[in-house]
């Protein structure tokens, strides 16, 4: 478990768990520099949804770091996620929901696709 002090009383802390299933698909990013808050679940158990994750949480850690907007980097994210399938890495039909709070100095938002 990682917890982070983003803020004056607020901190916040992340852990996956398998649960049932044979591998986790579930991942989660905490970037207090950027006021970042992110879990991504892969979709489709046998169709690398872990890389799907994962690509998601690199993909918009790097695009806010940049300087884009939270809902321009999700949409980068899935054209990533697309980009790795047609590089070979991954498996057709892999995909991933996402949930982002993204904190700057007393305003927030939240940007979300799926269930998560």
């Amino acid at each position: 478990m990682r917890i982070v002090q983003l803020a004056p009383g607020i901190s916040s802390a992340g852990q996956t768990d398998v649960a049932r299933r044979k591998h986790n698909e579930d991942a989660f990013l905490i970037n207090e520099d950027i006021g970042l808050l992110l879990v991504a679940d892969g979709v489709g158990g046998h169709h690398a949804g872990e890389i799907a994750s994962g690509i998601t949480c690199e993909s918009i850690e790097r695009d806010l770091g940049a300087g884009l907007g939270l809902e321009e980097a999700i949409r980068n994210a899935n054209d990533d996620v697309m980009a790795a399938l047609e590089a070979g890495k991954g498996k057709p039909g892999m995909a991933s929901t996402v949930v982002a709070l993204r904190m700057q100095g007393a305003e927030y938002r939240i940007d979300w696709v799926g269930d998560s």
